[in-house]
């Protein structure tokens, strides 16, 4: 069992070279080396992923960008795609698919602050779009598609996205 960690961890390491410009930094986050609050990746296509040193965001960013979990066969991100984050944490899924997605739309939401304002500083591009959705989401409960000052229905996203345009 050690060993079989020693290498899936190994081909991990190996994976972030192919990944990140300053891929070792991700041996030294990994192993605790790294006393900053955050710690900025840049991929090899100029993307910078900023995560928070003490926390989990190393675990999502192996999760999303180095074993590939959502990648799913038969499953593509097409360049006008419309996506839709919901819980997108620090918006490292969005930032993936921003790649294949470039004449769409990525609409992310994250509803703990501390998440939503780390997911905006990686995410410049969809910047005021997710301020924008979340100030809004803010307003809604999430348990009752009514908003919760007024009681009234929420309009269906089509009409949100509409108002937004």
């Amino acid at each position: 069992m050690i060993m079989a960690n020693f290498f899936k961890n190994l081909q991990i390491f190996l994976n972030s070279r192919k990944i990140f410009k300053n891929w070792y930094s991700y041996p030294k986050l990994y192993y605790n080396l790294v006393k900053d609050e955050f710690a900025v990746f840049e991929t090899k296509d100029n993307l910078q992923i900023k995560i928070r040193v003490d926390s989990t965001d190393l675990m999502a960013l192996t999760n999303v960008w180095m074993i590939k979990e959502y990648e799913i066969e038969k499953f593509h991100i097409n360049k006008n795609d419309i996506i839709i984050d919901v819980g997108a944490h620090i918006g490292l899924f969005s930032l993936l698919v921003s790649k294949s997605c470039l004449d769409g739309k990525i609409f992310s939401f994250e509803p703990i602050q501390e998440n939503f304002d780390l997911s905006i500083s990686n995410q410049e591009k969809v910047k005021q779009l997710a301020i924008t959705l979340t100030k809004y989401l803010k307003k809604v409960d999430a348990q009752m598609p009514v908003y919760k000052s007024t009681k009234q229905k929420v309009p269906w996203p089509t009409s949100i996205l509409a108002s937004l345009n």
